[in-house]
């Protein structure tokens, strides 16, 4: 009997430039969907402009970070280890829709929006599965005054 093939993970890195960002927040009180009286949610929407890999050149993403207190309390607790990398977002590459939606742990998330602000941050760069079928798994983002796509 023959054993099945896994496929072989391509990693790839996407590099991008900031163009405009909005940060949103909302807080109320119960809401049936979730489980605690209060719900929050924040989220920071990037334009940006793709420069790696080469064959989305100059190609205009939606890039929208949600912030998690889930995220936020893992982070500190730290009790287990996943054997697989968690993916923070999913990258979609179709014609019609270049977007990417990810987590970012809430605390940090108005930190990052403050600093793209202030021009601290011109830079994003997304590390993951190279895309597939349109879509790409992300497990880390990066973000910098600015990148050399020679050193990724």
């Amino acid at each position: 009997m023959t054993r099945k093939k896994h496929p072989v993970i391509e990693y790839e890195s996407y590099l991008f430039s900031i163009i405009s960002s909005k940060l949103f927040y909302d807080f109320s009180g119960y809401n049936a969907c979730d489980r605690g009286i209060y719900s929050e949610y924040m989220s920071l929407e990037l334009s940006a402009e793709c420069f790696l890999p080469p064959k989305e050149n100059a190609t205009l993403f939606e890039l929208v970070f949600l912030g998690s207190r889930d995220m936020e309390r893992d982070l500190y607790d730290q009790e287990y280890l996943d054997e697989k990398m968690s993916p923070i977002g999913r990258l979609t590459v179709k014609k019609g829709a270049r977007k990417f939606l990810g987590t970012l742990p809430a605390d940090s998330l108005w930190h990052v929006a403050r600093a793209i602000d202030r021009g601290s941050f011109k830079s994003i760069v997304l590390h993951g599965e190279k895309a597939r079928y349109g879509r790409a798994k992300i497990i880390s983002a990066d973000f910098s005054m600015s990148h050399d796509p020679d050193d990724l």
